[in-house]
């Protein structure tokens, strides 16, 4: 709770701010650690930045440093790990199931959303 107070404390409202490039950083993880149910990779990103949270803190680190620091460090982890997922492989159903029953496929989004895009890949339900 300190971790999200703390971004929404610092978190930069102005365009013009020399802080703007982090926005999306602040909102995807304060929205991140406000969620209820996180997958492994949101738990291990989370149990990361709260290890980083404490390091700046004992540092002595200001809230405002703290924030920004936080903020660029998820940027930097969420990089890495969209970096280190396997390419998407489509997945075949070849089963004859009734059709209420939920069928996943992974499909590249560029063929959906267009290339300039940083997700490799949509899962269709």
């Amino acid at each position: 709770e300190e971790v999200i107070s703390l971004l929404g404390q610092h978190m930069p409202s102005e365009p013009t701010s020399p802080l703007a490039p982090y926005v999306s950083g602040f909102m995807s993880m304060r929205l991140m650690l406000l969620k209820s149910t996180k997958n492994a990779q949101e738990v291990d990103i989370v149990r990361t930045l709260l290890d980083s949270y404490s390091s700046y803190h004992h540092m002595g680190r200001s809230g405002s440093d703290m924030a920004v620091l936080l903020a660029r460090d998820y940027m930097f982890l969420s990089q890495q790990q969209q970096q280190s997922q396997p390419p998407c492989q489509q997945v075949h159903n070849t089963s004859y199931a009734a059709p209420s029953t939920p069928q996943h496929i992974a499909m590249p989004i560029a063929s959906i959303v267009g290339s300039n895009h940083s997700l490799d890949c949509v899962n269709l339900r």
